[in-house]
């Protein structure tokens, strides 16, 4: 064959990749953090799991968890020899604007991770195919309802083991971008509006650092003697409470946080720690699903976009979402059955659905035998 016609061959290859798409779609991933913290492991390994059930080309990259090293990284992929097909990471407060025109003047399609900008800079920033038309879409959690979820399940867990003893909460927070913000709206509320039997004492930011519980636990108990209920941004959080809790007291806590941690959930199952709410490390494999209906005509990246539920693990349901998580039950997920170019009646991903799924088609299986 000559040279000229292997030529031809490999620019018809090439224009079919393009326009056809019979290649993989090749999608990056940055992880807003290095490697190592256990919430960001598990949206990589579901992410590759639902990537590789989809014929998806999926790179991920690790990053310091701040404004800068995220920037670098970004400046890197735009200087890469090969641009992914879509870029999917979590902006950070600061340079969120310079970064967006950076890929829109890059043509990368990209997508956003929890929204952290706010007020004036998210009125800036517009929605998503507005002011930036590769801005494709986002993927965002619920935070409002999420934190009253874990709230109203840590006032029942105290009223049903203590009716007749008034509530103190004390709120540890993250830091002060919207993600925080919104998961302690509920808080807030009740901090700006004490009810009759429910006083929020105060919220503390620990800016999502563990480390810090150490020294400024025995801070707030002095402060706050009376508390009855830790509510916390985060499971990791929460978990160093309840340990540095544990040393110094017998005396039992109501204690909950956010990401659905495996440590977290053992504990729920041991009746230690009151709930976790999450099904979030779902957020890329979601986005990656939307872009495969994106790729064949549906746009399920609506805007203003669609806000996620969370799910609560409490000790009523932690049995079946502690194996789903301790056995990893997500790589044998076909994401496939969650494309509505599939099927327009596909349900929404989150684990509630996919625990159903399992269950039907095991029971398809074992009737087919």
């Amino acid at each position: 064959m000559s040279r000229n016609v292997i030529n031809i061959y490999a620019f018809i290859f090439l224009l079919l990749c393009s326009v056809n798409r019979v290649c993989a779609l090749e999608v990056t991933f940055i992880v807003p953090d290095q490697k190592g913290p256990l919430f960001w492991d598990m949206v990589s390994e579901i992410s590759k799991s639902t990537a590789h059930s989809l014929n998806i080309k999926f790179n991920v990259i690790y990053t310091a968890s701040n404004r800068f090293a995220l920037k670098n990284t970004i400046d890197k992929i735009i200087h890469s020899k090969q641009l992914p097909d879509y870029l999917i990471y979590r902006p950070f407060l600061g340079n969120t604007e310079a970064v967006f025109n950076q890929l829109e003047q890059a043509k990368i399609p990209f997508i956003t991770l929890e929204q952290a900008f706010h007020g004036d800079m998210k009125l800036q920033l517009g929605e998503p195919q507005e002011k930036f038309k590769y801005w494709i879409g986002q993927m965002n959690y619920d935070n409002q309802a999420g934190g009253k979820l874990l709230l109203n399940a840590l006032i029942s867990a105290h009223q049903l083991k203590y009716p007749n003893e008034k509530i103190h909460i004390i709120g540890i927070g993250g830091d002060f971008d919207r993600v925080s913000a919104d998961r302690q709206f509920a808080l807030q509320q009740i901090l700006e509006q004490p009810k009759e039997n429910i006083v929020v004492e105060q919220i503390f930011p620990m800016y999502w650092n563990p480390t810090l519980i150490k020294d400024r636990l025995p801070l707030m108990k002095n402060r706050y003697p009376q508390t009855n209920i830790f509510w916390c941004g985060g499971d990791q959080m929460a978990l160093e409470l309840l340990r540095l809790h544990q040393m110094s007291s017998n005396k039992a806590i109501i204690v909950g946080g956010f990401d659905w941690l495996p440590q977290a959930i053992e504990k729920i199952a041991q009746g230690e720690f009151t709930a976790s709410v999450g099904g979030h490390m779902l957020m890329v494999a979601s986005a990656l699903i939307k872009i495969i209906d994106l790729e064949q005509g549906i746009n399920r990246f609506s805007s203003p976009a669609l806000l996620n539920e969370y799910e609560l693990i409490d000790k009523n349901n932690v049995k079946k979402y502690k194996q789903f998580i301790d056995e990893r039950q997500w790589q044998a997920v076909d994401y496939n059955q969650f494309l509505r170019s599939k099927n327009p009646q596909a349900p929404t991903l989150n684990i509630k659905n996919i625990l159903q799924l399992m269950k039907q088609n095991k029971a398809t299986s074992l009737t087919a035998k």
